[in-house]
């Protein structure tokens, strides 16, 4: 169906392929789409989306693509993002392993906390036990000095 030049720009692999309904002004398309355009037989809609299953933007064979409508394709990023942003986290108190949000891992790194906990009461009981001051406590000492 088409035939095209192979062109590497940027993420991604292009077809330079002048004659394509949905070509740029200088004539590329993006590969996975003539690769799946030429497995099926048709041009893909607007609404048509080609995802890449490994994730891989550069492996374009026709077993690691899959044709979806825009909507699917934005619903499944959804759920991979839900799913691959959690990070394997070791309680501190009790050793248990579990999943902490990614973002909050991050933020909690970045202000320097050391610490995790699979749950409240773990919480507390590590404060309790390490003879931590809360800030609040710290507050009513500047309060009395000053």
């Amino acid at each position: 169906m088409w035939q095209w030049k192979r062109i590497k720009k940027g993420d991604y692999y292009y077809g330079l392929c002048k004659e394509h309904p949905f070509a740029t002004k200088n004539g590329y398309v993006l590969e996975h789409r003539l690769v799946a355009e030429n497995h099926l037989g048709r041009t893909l809609s607007k609404n048509e989306v080609v995802h890449h299953k490994d994730g891989n933007r550069y492996n374009n064979s026709w077993k690691n693509l899959e044709v979806m409508t825009r909507d699917g394709h934005s619903q499944r990023h959804a759920t991979l993002k839900k799913e691959e942003c959690r990070i394997k986290v070791v309680c501190s108190f009790c050793g248990k392993t579990f999943l902490e949000r990614g973002g909050m891992y991050k933020y909690k790194v970045r202000i320097g906390r050391k610490e995790f906990f699979c749950s409240r009461s773990c919480s507390a009981k590590f404060h309790r036990s390490t003879s931590f001051k809360p800030n609040r406590e710290l507050k009513k000492l500047r309060y009395l000095k000053g």
